[in-house]
């Protein structure tokens, strides 16, 4: 992440490192992964957090 700007969504060294237990399935280097884990979480947050304020 250090060669672009932070965006609002992006998920703190804290944040990920709660979660990443729990998505990580496979070694991070496994030849099925397109895509890095943690940009996917970042970009799914938001629309997570407003399912769940919507559900309250």
């Amino acid at each position: 992440m250090a060669d672009r700007k932070p965006y609002p969504t992006d998920v703190s060294d804290e944040e990920w490192a709660f979660v990443a237990p729990c998505l990580i399935l496979f070694p991070l280097d496994a030849g099925q992964r397109r895509h890095d884990l943690r940009e996917l979480f970042k970009q799914i947050t938001p629309t997570m957090i407003d399912v769940l304020k919507r559900l309250a």
